[in-house]
């Protein structure tokens, strides 16, 4: 962005695949850092899990 101003967009998306293509969008095209964009899911429903997994869980095993 070329400024230091603070815009706040607020959308809901059906899926979470949309969810991620409007983020890319975001990025890609208008060049908004990536650290930048907070998504959260609506619900637990609506996330991939509540359990630690992948990145999320350290070589000892902790979460």
């Amino acid at each position: 962005m070329s400024d230091n101003s603070t815009i706040t967009v607020k959308a809901t998306f059906e899926t979470r695949e949309a969810a991620d293509r409007a983020v890319e969008h975001l990025v890609q095209k208008h060049g908004v850092p990536r650290p930048d964009i907070f998504v959260q899911a609506a619900r637990d429903a609506n996330s991939s899990g509540t359990v630690p997994s992948g990145g999320d869980v350290s070589s000892t095993g902790d979460a």
